[in-house]
């Protein structure tokens, strides 16, 4: 039988150093097609009828990637309280740490 919607399924990726993010096995459609879309930017002046080109956006890519995967996580801020994973403090990463989560969604 076809399975015609995404399960809820999760799993727990090991960062090292005691870290870990919790992420959705896969990502339904709707969340496929906004991340497709965030990657991508269109350029050119519709107006003065220049013909309009499409530009990849990698930076944004990876910052909805984390959005659309991430549920959970270790991180805990300065007073050792949990963080929840939203936009904002996804934003707010130190760059290693986002790109350790970006090569583990790898």
């Amino acid at each position: 039988m076809t399975n015609w919607f995404v399960a809820p399924v999760t799993t727990r990726l090991d960062l090292g150093n005691d870290q870990w993010i919790e992420i959705k096995e896969r990502l339904d459609f709707g969340e496929t097609q906004a991340l497709a879309a965030s990657s991508m930017a269109q350029a050119g002046n519709l107006a003065g009828g220049e013909a309009p080109t499409i530009q990849l956006d990698l930076v944004a890519y990876k910052l909805e990637r984390i959005c659309a995967y991430v549920l959970d996580w270790s991180a805990r801020d300065v007073d050792g309280r949990a963080v929840p994973v939203t936009r904002a403090t996804i934003k707010a990463l130190n760059p290693a740490m986002a790109t350790a989560i970006d090569v583990a969604l790898d």
